[in-house]
């Protein structure tokens, strides 16, 4: 009987094929780590890469005008000029249309209700005409508001309004280094800061902070072109600050960051200054004190709420000027700047911003230019 004989390897060529299966387990190992590593990297480039801005810039009308002020109510866009107040349905394309008040300068105004308006009339140059008028019909008529604002003072012009956000029968309203309150429609008003008929500049940017209601913040120029920003608790004055940016110089634009009741940007005469803690401390966020670029329109993405636009105007007003919107992606920190080269008078002097879909729509007032829509989408 023949022994069947078992065909086993050698010892050497068995650790061999060992050697060798652990080498090809190993290499198998090391590629499939490499691969995931390469699809994490890829994932990650693709999720942390920001998205850049894109801008459209339309012309929407009033071309020649100097636009005041603008604000939005719903789908109307109202515009205060140096000929009368005017509207426009931003969901259409029609045009402006004559509110009232043609002829005249609108210094500001306040949508009270669809059908309470009330202006600021300011005619600096013919007769010096400084007067209150209020519409109850959305401007089909308007009526001289005869009531104590000024208190005795003659010439005292009111610069801007302001309703406050949950009290809706109180009206603020400024003057030359004056704040005063009214609740009755402004038939009467109650001066809470500041003086009637002081020699100085106006009481140009007023507002309330939307975290805090009891803080009125508010700025302009004193009587020897000092810029100054004042912050009111209750009412009542609580910090001032005067050499945040060397003189001559004005505030003209107060807003608040919407995440952070603490983080306050104000537009100066000369530069855009930025606190994050209230006032206790502030900084530089654009220095144009070279040129006397005033920073008048400021205004938040609703598409990220790090990006932030700014509006300016040069003081050479006589001169032609780039319509330069300023744009920032990090709250202020860095900044960009767009320009539009097709429009030779491209001071601005307000902005508003409203959000629809994945697009920004920024308003723009320029001073003899019209009005602007920029469209600013994420890509």
């Amino acid at each position: 009987m023949v022994a069947s004989v078992e065909n086993k390897p050698h010892k050497a060529e068995h650790s061999i094929i060992k050697v060798f299966n652990r080498s090809m387990i190993n290499r198998f190992i090391l590629l499939a780590l490499l691969s995931f590593t390469s699809i994490l990297i890829s994932c990650g480039t693709d999720a942390t890469e920001p998205k850049q801005p894109s801008f459209e810039w339309n012309k929407l009308g009033l071309d020649g005008l100097t636009v005041n002020k603008i604000e939005i109510d719903g789908n109307l866009l109202y515009a205060a000029t140096n000929d009368g107040l005017y509207r426009k349905n931003i969901q259409s394309t029609s045009s402006f249309e004559p509110v009232g008040l043609q002829d005249n300068n609108i210094e500001a105004f306040l949508i009270y209700s669809d059908q309470i308006l009330f202006a600021s009339v300011a005619n600096r140059d013919t007769e010096h005409e400084y007067e209150i008028h209020k519409s109850d019909n959305r401007g089909a008529s308007w009526q001289e508001l005869e009531s104590n604002f000024g208190g005795n003072e003659d010439g005292e012009i009111l610069s801007e309004f302001l309703r406050h956000p949950s009290h809706k029968d109180t009206i603020y309203a400024t003057s030359n280094y004056t704040i005063a309150k009214s609740g009755d429609m402004g038939n009467s008003w109650d001066l809470i800061w500041g003086e009637w008929g002081a020699i100085a500049g106006p009481t140009s940017a007023i507002a309330i902070n939307p975290q805090r209601e009891n803080e009125l913040w508010a700025g302009g120029q004193g009587p020897i072109e000092d810029g100054y920003l004042v912050r009111l608790v209750d009412e009542e004055e609580t910090d001032r600050w005067t050499d945040l940016v060397p003189n001559p110089t004005t505030v003209k634009e107060i807003v608040f960051d919407k995440q952070s009741s603490q983080t306050i940007f104000a537009g100066y005469e000369g530069a855009l200054m930025k606190t994050n803690d209230n006032g206790a401390s502030w900084q530089t966020s654009i220095d144009k004190h070279h040129n006397f670029r005033f920073f008048f329109g400021i205004a938040f993405s609703n598409l990220n709420p790090d990006i932030l636009f700014a509006g300016g105007w040069l003081k050479a007003v006589d001169d032609p000027q780039s319509l330069k919107l300023f744009y920032s992606m990090d709250k202020g920190e860095t900044w960009e700047e767009e320009i539009f080269e097709n429009e030779p008078y491209g001071g601005i002097l307000d902005m508003q911003l409203i959000t629809e879909g994945d697009k920004d729509r920024i308003f723009i007032a320029l001073d003899g230019g019209g009005i602007y829509e920029v469209i600013h989408t994420l890509n």
